[in-house]
């Protein structure tokens, strides 16, 4: 049984630190660019469009990741 709740809370423990990064790359890929042009300090390129729509698709990549790990969790 021991064995048991040990797995299940290492499986949380990892699912809440991917969902962490999860939000982290959220952070990266919207928040920072539209703050920038909050406060005019660049324009959005090309390059830097395609970034800001590829941090958060990782993000949600990360969060599905996350959900399927927890689908692991054993009774």
């Amino acid at each position: 049984m021991a064995h048991l709740v040990v797995f299940n809370e290492r499986i949380k423990y990892t699912a809440t630190w991917l969902n962490t990064v999860s939000i982290g790359f959220l952070a990266i890929g919207v928040i920072t660019p539209v703050s920038a042009l909050v406060w005019n300090e660049g324009s959005i390129s090309d390059v830097k469009l395609l970034m800001t729509l590829g941090w958060p698709l990782a993000s949600i990549v990360l969060h599905l990741g996350v959900r399927a790990l927890l689908g692991r969790l054993r009774e």
